[in-house]
């Protein structure tokens, strides 16, 4: 978990955020999701679709 930004992929507590390493993945379409728990105990949710190519 990081609690601190920058965030990324990586769940690291480094100073600067790592990029996404798409050659990690298959080729084809890929879906990534995000939460977040409020301090109300409220989670909100979004998710991104991208496609690789590599």
């Amino acid at each position: 978990m990081e609690n601190t930004a920058p965030y990324d992929f990586k769940g690291e507590t480094t100073t600067a955020a790592r990029p996404f390493d798409t050659k990690t993945v298959s080729n084809g379409s890929h879906t990534i999701t995000a939460s977040v728990t409020l301090s109300s105990g409220t989670v909100q949710t979004t998710s991104a679709t991208f496609t690789v190519a590599n």
